[in-house]
């Protein structure tokens, strides 16, 4: 027996040893017929193959380990240094105070318990909390910053004008006490009317007359400008932020100029709970105060100047599932969106506010889309943590990068309240892009999300948890459950918590009978 000598060209030698163990050795006799040969370049065949395998699967993992290691693969938040290589600005919304100043004077603590039936310190501390959230906001902004007041700084139900004036006055000077020289743009929620909801369908009526003169302390909102034109005729105006900020410095190492365009707009004509005390000539308008006929000419301008706009209102169209009610009339509703459709390539985002909850709408029509950023409220009156939200944008396009929101705790606020160690912390929730797992806050992106939110149960589990800011009404009772097992001990545990809704509470009480 012999072995057959394979060349070096076709085989490689010491190292490839074990690969070539499945040769078979023949005898000189077979070598004569041929049979020899034919199955040397058999095997030598399939070693060449077995040995490109070989070289394939390991120039893939050198590849992947290249890949991975430049981050290609990344999760599409690691790429926001990428993205924040360009200007980046950012501004803070607040919106739905609610605040009385007649509560914190005529009631004690027991007596708004029996007066509210929801958050213990509804009444007692909403004036604190958003004082501490205006010192937390005064902290962080910085001079290339701006504020919106989204509306709704009154709370619902004032039956004297003179206090709902004066907690509009109040609100509006405690942000100029500790933002003097920071940009900030009010707008009409349905507070803002007196009463709730009533505006006058009659331009420059003397409502928006107050309003403005309240106002006027914003600097931009001065007689003679174009904004007070507008805001005197129906509550609206245009802040044009390259004109407002001229060329800053933004974190980069040159200049940069805002290329986006502020609308501020009065959606409280639209709303169904909208109740004139006028109505010109005995009609309802099309078009009341000429609002969507000048919305229309400003996206024009805007677009021709190679611009971009961002839409702020209270009262947002479409559905609210909190009250399972329709906001706008389908009068203003449809043309509005007919706006929006035909402007989608200047129209960044719209923001609102006014359901007090944390959401956002997305919808595409063929190669036109509507987007929608709603903020949370600053009152914790439909069961959700106070909060605002701070929104960065990109300088150059106007593009909505990311949110931070921002709420206060309030299970935990009860928590330190019993230890008599209440103080107020601001936690900063969750960013958009991480939450979501999305690159910015384009209408795409929120279209995506949305989506993913209404086919997944798991997605809708976290969007609903972040709906109410993280709010979970009668949490004691949840956590007394968990620690106790026997009912005695449960039960005590129960009627000795510091909740925030004691009418669950006392149906939680009330079914110990049952048991």
């Amino acid at each position: 027996m012999t072995n057959i000598n394979l060349s070096s060209d076709d085989l490689i030698q010491n190292e490839t040893t074990s690969l070539v163990q499945g040769i078979e050795y023949l005898d000189e006799d077979e070598s004569i017929n041929g049979i020899s040969k034919f199955r040397q370049k058999k095997y030598e065949k399939k070693l060449k193959i077995n040995l490109l395998i070989f070289i394939s699967i390991a120039v893939v993992f050198i590849f992947v380990g290249i890949l991975l290691t430049t981050k290609v693969f990344s999760h599409p938040q690691d790429t926001s240094n990428q993205i924040l290589q360009e200007p980046v600005g950012v501004f803070y919304i607040v919106n739905d105070f609610h605040i009385n100043l007649q509560y914190e004077i005529e009631f004690n603590q027991k007596q708004i318990i029996k007066f509210r039936n929801t958050s213990l310190y509804y009444i007692k501390l909403i004036r604190l909390l958003w004082k501490n959230g205006v010192k937390k906001i005064a902290n962080e902004i910085t001079e290339n910053d701006f504020i919106i007041l989204l509306g709704d700084m009154p709370a619902h139900f004032i039956y004297d004008e003179n206090l709902n004036e004066e907690t509009i006055t109040n609100v509006s000077a405690e942000f100029r006490k500790y933002m003097p020289t920071i940009p900030m743009f009010p707008l009409i929620g349905n507070g803002e009317c007196f009463p709730d909801y009533e505006l006058n369908f009659t331009k420059n009526n003397s409502r928006l007359q107050l309003l403005a003169s309240i106002y006027s302390q914003y600097d931009f909102l001065q007689n003679g400008t174009s904004q007070m034109e507008t805001f005197q005729t129906g509550g609206y105006y245009r802040i044009s932020l390259d004109e407002l900020f001229g060329k800053r410095n933004y974190g980069g190492n040159q200049l940069a100029q805002v290329n986006s365009d502020l609308i501020i707009l009065n959606s409280i004509y639209y709303s169904q709970q909208h109740e004139p005390t006028t109505w010109p000539n005995g009609t309802v308008p099309t078009d009341p105060v000429d609002q969507l006929a000048w919305l229309e000419t400003q996206l024009i301008d805007i677009k021709n100047s190679g611009k971009t706009a961002m839409i702020f209102l209270h009262i947002p169209p479409g559905g609210n599932a909190y009250s399972d009610e329709a906001n706008w009339f389908e009068i203003y509703e449809q043309p509005y969106l007919d706006l929006v459709y035909k402007y989608s390539d200047v129209i960044t985002a719209q923001f609102s506010g006014h359901f007090h909850t944390d959401d956002f709408r997305a919808q595409i029509n063929g190669t036109n889309y509507y987007s929608s950023l709603i903020s949370p409220a600053v009152t914790p009156d439909h069961f959700t943590n106070p909060a605002f939200r701070k929104i960065t944008y990109n300088i150059s396009t106007g593009e909505i990068l990311d949110y931070y929101q921002y709420f206060f705790d309030l299970h935990q606020m009860n928590a330190q309240t019993l230890n008599n160690n209440f103080t107020i912390n601001w936690i900063e929730g969750y960013t958009f892009t991480q939450a979501y797992q999305k690159p910015n806050l384009s209408p795409q992106s929120l279209y995506q999300a949305i989506q993913e939110i209404i086919q997944n149960p798991i997605d809708f589990a976290f969007w609903s948890i972040r709906h109410t800011v993280f709010y979970v009404a009668d949490r004691s009772a949840y956590d007394c459950s968990l620690v106790f097992v026997e009912n005695s001990n449960f039960f005590n545990c129960v009627a000795n918590a510091y909740d925030d809704e004691i009418v669950s509470l006392d149906l939680i009480r009330s079914k110990r009978k049952e048991l």
